[in-house]
């Protein structure tokens, strides 16, 4: 089984160490294109470079904390929702490598 997932933003940072498996193969395998839906979804319409951005946020291993404050200067109010939800999904994705 899976462990928890975190749902909160406070929680999603502590799990930054613990992420399993090579992070960023799950950064270009999945995350990449759950980014883009998400950000299509929040915008409105693709957005490549800013999906570009958040991906190189993921890969150089940027604390969630910071990325919500990177995110905030287009996703507004929407940033911290957005960054847990990725986190949670990056979490997810990297225990399902390990199990």
């Amino acid at each position: 089984p899976i462990p928890c997932v975190p749902w909160q933003s406070q929680t999603s940072g502590q799990y930054q160490r613990r992420v399993h498996g090579d992070k960023n193969e799950v950064v270009e395998k999945v995350m990449r294109d759950w980014i883009d839906s998400r950000i299509k979804e929040y915008l409105g319409e693709e957005e490549a470079d800013l999906t570009n951005f958040a991906v190189g946020l993921l890969t150089h291993h940027i604390p969630p904390k910071e990325i919500i404050s990177e995110m905030e200067v287009v996703l507004v109010e929407d940033s911290e929702g957005f960054v847990v939800k990725m986190w949670r999904r990056m979490i997810f994705e990297s225990l399902k490598i390990k199990v």
